[in-house]
């Protein structure tokens, strides 16, 4: 039975089978910290090659991605400018060769039934992209005064 004077014990502790190890020596402590001290070296030694590996490799991912960017602002400046010819200059000018093959085949028979397999283009101004909507309410109207509103029981037929 454990007396209350013996703090360390416990009732439900159970008895030891193996005996306690021996101390280590203040050499055998000072070696296991020099050992701990090399191990810990190394591991930071480690980390800093990674880290540095891993910087050159987001370093050259930097330089790949800002040359690409380069490229690719190079490219949409390109395609813009192409777009802009088209519309300005080629455009128009198939336009009118267009109107003036279907106008040729109005004239001239034997040309106007091969013409007639192609449909008409549309004019430029039907195929001009509509406004877009106003988030403002349309302006009123000027042939009268708007009727009054009315009220929600007469919108219901009661």
């Amino acid at each position: 039975m454990t007396t209350p004077s013996d703090p360390g014990s416990s009732l439900f502790a159970k008895p030891s089978a193996e005996p306690t190890p021996p101390a280590p020596t203040p050499a055998e402590l000072q070696a296991s910290l020099e050992a701990l001290r090399k191990l810990i070296h190394l591991s930071l030694g480690t980390l800093i090659v990674l880290l540095a590996g891993l910087n050159l490799y987001l370093f050259h991912q930097v330089r790949v991605v800002r040359s690409q960017a380069v490229d690719l602002t190079r490219q949409v400046t390109e395609m813009a400018e192409a777009v802009n010819d088209y519309t300005t200059n080629t455009g128009p000018r198939l336009e009118r060769v267009l109107s003036e093959l279907h106008r040729y085949g109005d004239a001239h028979s034997d040309f106007g039934q091969i013409m007639a397999r192609y449909p008409r283009p549309a004019t430029a101004a039907a195929r001009k992209p509509a406004a877009p909507p106003s988030a403002s309410p349309p302006p009123p109207s000027v042939s009268g005064p708007n009727p009054a509103p009315q009220q929600p029981s007469s919108l219901l037929g009661r």
